[in-house]
């Protein structure tokens, strides 16, 4: 369903704003006639400056749905005034057709500042209509400069915005951040002042994509440019002395949003939940004032980077996002059921539960042709001009060390997740048959990004290694053709790769292998050897409870039950602040080769970064998840030796299992899915919740 028949289909049939705007019209006329039209103007300026700080902070303060119908009656005095300005145009027109003037210039400049806001068109027999198909083209980017309004939007609302801003960073967000640079080489970091400047950010382009019924996805790409300025001081301990630093002329590129819009529903309130992240890391950077660059010590600039980007960026990066459960208060939701409206309550865990669509397996077979970067005496053997002998062909050149080679590995990456092949020594034509896998939720304008470096000698902080060459792939473009390989030229530098690319899409339907739990048992006793299953793991962590105060940070690591230190992939959850409830909601995905290893164990660890030791632990077999999924609160036991003994931690888990599937499987589930009766399908039994 596209999203603009879903605003059609369930916005259109309650005409709020329409029948507002009609019952209010007839005493608002009078009131508007009777002002001078440089006075409407004024008026109409105040209130859209007005509107955009009552929306501003109107987000902040209030709920959701208060919130919504605060921009209805926004949007019910805009079209108000936008039909005395309408009036007051024909007025002007009439007038000037009896002078025998032309307005036709006049005309179109008002239908330029006009065309992007007119999401609402008037019908004379129902009165005002949501024009949904005007909206889509917008969002589809049909309409390219309609985005200058927006970005003037953006600009009142930024201009207002600073003096929050600073308070906000200065007082909420930098204490937090501060308290987790301990241990860091910035812990002696203090910001004095922050100011984001008059340069708002851009929005550059807005595009709606066709996904799925129950999913509505926006991207929104943004670029900043701007004069922000921050006032720091970074204390070095060794000298005993204080450094302040001032970095200005900030600028922010490659940043694409992804607003996904999950479980679009027909009933109150539409949705059940928000998802945002960025779908690639921001790049940041910015420049130091003249004063700071004499007394800058090496690396700060990398340090405060690395900060940043891991304290705030990667924290936004997919797989990692920010997921909002839409929900209607209690209060809200009885007067809503008296008026005859349906309204359900979210689920939490299916929101923010990752739902996998395949898996990439990309290979790194070998390079060729590498930039070189390291010196070396290989041209040695080479050269023909090296007899001193003979000066009419000896070249004191030839005698110096020439960057002839490097020590090149590959990164490959994904959003957030990345691996790091080894290096080969002194070489421009490395081979690696290198392979990594990465599991997918959403292709749509993901990308598969290699990057190769030459690995240099750590000489101290700031110290970096060079970038040989990038090579970057669609996954959309993988999945339609499933299989690809081939060689790859470097987009930058020279040189280039042997690649391969494979596609593998995920499904809860379970193999043939594993049809049913008694297969699973006499694979186990027999000696055949027990089918592999690849697949991934879906892991939910809901909310923690303890009795004592803790700040937790919990760790879920698919690892092999005979060897706890024989840890394949390990995620983590950090709590914000002591306490003794939490609220996570997070979703994790786990990469698993064979589901059907009687060794691999999902493990639950809670550590306690007050004491600095781990309070509980939970193991869960991965075979047996496959039969009986976790669903509910698990108590977290304590087999560790520690000198504070928690006596209860409970967390709420939910996991989903999901398997490779192959074309064979694929084509036999479509063929049983279309001969299957609809009222089989309906009337299958649904898993039950089991609380533990």
């Amino acid at each position: 369903m596209k999203w603009s028949t879903f605003l059609y289909k369930y916005l259109h049939p309650y005409r709020l704003m329409d029948e507002v705007t009609v019952s209010v019209w007839p005493y608002a006329e009078p009131f508007l006639d009777d002002l001078k039209p440089e006075t409407f103007h004024i008026l109409e300026k105040i209130f859209n400056l007005s509107a955009i700080i009552a929306i501003h902070y109107g987000f902040q303060l209030l709920n959701w749905l208060f919130f919504i119908h605060m921009v209805l009656l926004l949007g019910v005095s805009k079209q108000i005034f936008q039909l005395q300005r309408a009036k007051l145009r024909e007025l002007e027109t009439r007038k000037i057709v009896e002078l025998g003037g032309d307005m036709a210039d006049s005309e179109d400049k008002d239908h330029m500042e006009d065309e992007h806001f007119d999401f609402v068109k008037k019908d004379n027999s129902e009165g005002v209509v949501f024009d949904a198909d005007r909206v889509e083209d917008f969002c589809k980017n049909n309409l390219k400069p309609s985005l200058d309004w927006l970005n003037r939007i953006v600009r009142t609302v930024w201009l207002n915005f600073r003096a929050f801003a600073k308070f906000k960073v200065l007082h909420d967000v930098w204490p937090k951040v501060k308290h987790k640079l301990e241990k860091s080489p910035l812990r002696t970091l203090e910001i004095h002042d922050f100011n984001i400047g008059d340069k708002p950010l851009r929005i550059i382009n807005i595009e709606c994509i066709d996904y799925d019924e129950k999913h509505m996805i926006i991207d929104v790409e943004i670029a900043y440019d701007g004069n922000a300025n921050i006032t720091i001081t970074y204390s070095q301990e060794s000298l005993n002395i204080s450094i302040p630093v001032t970095l200005q002329k900030f600028s922010v590129s490659n940043v694409k949003v992804r607003i996904v819009f999950k479980n679009l529903k027909d009933t109150l309130p539409l949705v059940e939940g928000i998802q945002l992240f960025f779908l690639e890391s921001p790049i940041v950077d910015w420049q130091t004032a003249d004063a700071a660059k004499v007394v800058d010590l090496p690396g700060l600039d990398s340090l405060i980077k690395g900060m940043i980007d891991s304290q705030i960026i990667q924290r936004f990066v997919l797989p990692n996002r920010l997921t909002i459960p839409v929900q209607v208060p209690q209060k809200l939701k009885e007067k809503l059921q008296d008026m005859g409206l349906t309204v359900t309550d979210p689920d939490d865990a299916s929101v923010v539960m990752p739902d996998p669509e395949g898996v990439v397996r990309v290979t790194v077979v070998k390079a060729e042709n590498l930039r070189p970067t390291d010196l070396g005496f290989k041209h040695y053997s080479e050269s023909k001009n090296l007899n001193p002998c003979k000066p009419n062909k000896f070249s004191c050149s030839e005698i110096l060390p020439k960057k002839c080679t490097a020590d090149p590995y590959v990164t490959v990456s994904v959003g957030k997740e990345s691996y790091q092949s080894e290096v080969e020594s002194r070489t421009l034509d490395p081979e690696w048959n290198f392979s990594c896998e990465f599991v997918v939720e959403y292709y749509h304008k993901a990308l598969v990004k290699l990057e190769i470096y030459d690995k240099d000698i750590s000489l101290g902080v700031g110290t970096s290694d060079d970038l040989l060459g990038r090579i970057t792939e669609k996954i959309s473009r993988i999945r339609a053709r499933k299989e690809m390989e081939g060689w790859y030229n470097c987009q930058i530098y020279q040189g280039r790769l042997h690649l391969k690319f494979e596609w593998t899409s995920l499904s809860e339907t379970r193999p043939p292998s594993l049809s049913d739990a008694a297969a699973l048992a006499s694979n186990s006793t027999a000696n055949e050897v027990p089918p592999v299953v690849p697949g991934a793991v879906c892991l939910f962590i809901g909310i923690m409870h303890a009795k004592e105060t803790i700040r937790p940070t919990v760790f879920a690591d698919i690892c092999d039950d005979a060897n706890d230190k024989k840890i394949l992939e390990k995620k983590s959850l950090d709590a914000a602040a002591a306490d003794v409830s939490w609220i996570f909601n997070e979703g994790k995905i786990f990469r698993v080769k064979n589901l059907n290893d009687r060794d691999l164990v999902l493990q639950i660890r809670v550590y306690d970064n007050v004491i600095g030791e781990f309070i509980g632990r939970r193991k869960f077999k991965i075979r047996g998840l496959m039969d009986e999924r976790l669903d509910g609160y698990y108590k977290v036991h304590n087999p560790f030796e520690s000198h504070k003994a928690i006596r209860s931690v409970a967390l709420s888990l939910r996991t989903k299992i999901v398997f490779d599937q192959t074309e064979e499987e694929k084509t036999s589930e479509e063929e049983l899915g279309s001969k299957a009766p609809h009222s089989q399908a309906e009337s299958s039994p649904q898993p039950e919740k089991k609380i533990i």
